[in-house]
C-alpha cells in the first residue's frame, strides 16, 4: 500500500504518492495492467499524470528492477504553474518527489536540443568535409 497526498483547490485537485501502478505514460519502464485501467481512469476523468521521468523506486531484492512508481495525478492546474523534483533523502527504497504549487508561472530551463528550424544543414554538411 502507498503513502498518497490530496490537496483540493475548488474544481482543481492534486494527489501524489506510491500509486505501484506501472506504465510507460508518466515515465515507468514497462506498462502493467494496474498501470493500464489507472491510466484509463485519469483520461476518463481529464485528469494528467506527471511525473520527475526519473526512476523513483529502488528496490533492496537484486532480482528487481528500479522503475518510476511514484507521481502525481493533477486536475486543471496548469503544468507552468508546477514544479516537480526529486529529493535525494535516501531514508527509503523510493525518491522522495516534491511538487511546487505557484500562483505564479514558474521558469524552467529548455531542454537542449542539437537542431532546430534555423539549423543550417548546407554549411554544417561543408564544415564536415572541410
Amino acid at each position: 500500500m502507498g503513502f498518497y497526498l490530496v490537496v483540493f483547490l475548488g474544481n482543481r485537485f492534486f494527489v501524489g504518492g506510491d500509486f505501484n501502478a506501472k506504465n510507460t505514460h508518466w515515465g515507468s519502464r514497462l506498462t502493467t495492467t494496474k498501470g493500464r485501467e489507472l491510466l484509463r481512469a485519469i483520461q476518463e476523468t481529464r485528469c494528467e499524470a506527471t511525473s520527475t521521468e526519473k526512476p523513483s523506486y529502488w528496490p533492496t531484492d537484486p532480482g528487481e528492477i528500479l522503475d518510476l512508481i511514484d507521481f502525481f495525478i493533477i486536475k486543471n492546474i496548469p503544468a507552468q504553474y508546477l514544479q516537480i523534483e526529486e529529493s535525494h533523502d535516501l531514508n527509503s527504497d523510493h525518491t522522495p518527489i516534491h511538487l511546487t504549487l505557484s500562483e505564479n508561472i514558474i521558469q524552467k530551463e529548455n531542454n537542449p536540443v542539437l537542431v532546430n528550424r534555423h539549423t543550417d544543414w548546407e554549411s554544417f554538411r561543408q564544415s564536415l568535409e572541410e
